[in-house]
């Protein structure tokens, strides 16, 4: 969380990259002039967010607004980060008293969510490139196979960013590790999200298209934004079929002189669900595949080559001491074209 103190008061405002699914407190102290009337317009959306202060103090959460900020269309265009100005207002005079931007992300992040040293193997499978959260005051490297380390980058701000891995040529695995140069105010809190367990290390392995092949491929976005792309065993395949409009006797087809009328359904329809696998998972596996559960974004790759929506089932997933173990969950594919009368 920043501050920053003007004339009219000292103002505790959300951090350069912030969630939209969690609490975003704009909290104004020390008012001049007491109590008084404020309101905020969030990417220029009407002022229509008011709140009076009293003793001499105000505290306003704008999560819902931010959340606002994103369309059903740019969710499937796969827009999950936004930059966003919020103004805030005298409301009597309508004069602009203080103005912020940060990027917003279209996630949230689960209380108690700790990041700590760590070193993690994660089998996924990218294409051409993938993302990762960057740490303010650390410096990333990354090294494909067993080469020499590159540098990517030093990160002044907690922020997104991608990695090429064509300038890695073909790697079947690259490792990527942050490093702690130096103490940002920014590992406290994250704006009481994440908690930092004196972080000073952090290190992700991917084994990149070691799954195995003639599976499914998904991907799908995660709670914090991070796009994931894997593929997944078929574990099994259901059709699930029921009668859909009415059932009647059609006398002119039925034939009586053996005694049988004939019955007809007016037509079906039919739905597949797909239960997928990822074998012997690891636990940082675990951590990452869990999201897909919860993920409204999630998308199949078809015969064709397209990606399509889909849908998890909901169901419970239980995970066990053991150290490697299956990860199972269902899908609900599209819906099967049936014909009728």
């Amino acid at each position: 969380m920043r501050s920053e103190q003007t004339q009219d008061f000292t103002i505790y405002y959300p951090s350069e990259l912030t969630f939209a699914f969690n609490p975003n407190i704009i909290r104004l102290a020390d008012i001049n002039g007491g109590q008084r009337r404020f309101s905020f317009s969030v990417n220029g959306m009407p002022k229509d967010l008011r709140s009076a202060s009293t003793d001499n103090a105000l505290e306003i959460n704008i999560s819902r607004y931010l959340q606002l900020c994103f369309s059903r269309n740019d969710i499937k265009q796969g827009i999950f980060r936004r930059q966003v100005a919020i103004n805030i207002y005298d409301d009597i005079s309508d004069i602009v008293l203080f103005t912020f931007n940060c990027q917003v992300v279209w996630g949230g992040v689960t209380a108690g969510a700790v990041l700590e040293d760590s070193e993690e193997e994660i089998n996924l499978d990218y294409e051409t490139e993938y993302e990762y959260l960057g740490l303010a005051g650390f410096e990333t490297f990354a090294k494909a196979d067993n080469g020499d380390w590159v540098f990517i980058g030093k990160t002044d701000t907690t922020d997104y960013y991608l990695i090429d891995l064509a300038q890695f040529g073909s790697p079947k695995k690259v490792t990527l590790q942050q490093i702690r140069k130096e103490q940002s105010t920014f590992d406290t809190t994250f704006d009481f999200t994440f908690l930092y367990k004196v972080l000073e290390r952090h290190t992700t392995t991917y084994n990149i298209n070691q799954c195995q092949p003639g599976g499914e491929m998904l991907k799908w976005v995660d709670n914090i934004g991070l796009m994931h792309t894997r593929r997944f065993v078929v574990d099994s395949l259901s059709e699930i079929v029921s009668r859909q409009g009415d059932s009647f006797d059609d006398v002119a087809m039925s034939d009586y002189s053996l005694g049988y009328p004939t019955e007809y359904q007016q037509g079906y329809s039919a739905k597949q669900e797909m239960t997928l696998a990822a074998p012997l998972a690891s636990h940082a596996e675990w951590v990452v595949l869990k999201t897909l559960l919860t993920s409204p974004c999630v998308q199949y790759k078809a015969a064709d080559g397209r990606w399509y929506q889909v849908i998890v089932k909901a169901g419970t997933t239980v995970r066990t001491s053991t150290h490697l173990e299956d990860f199972l969950f269902t899908i609900q594919l599209p819906n099967l074209v049936t014909q009728s009368f």
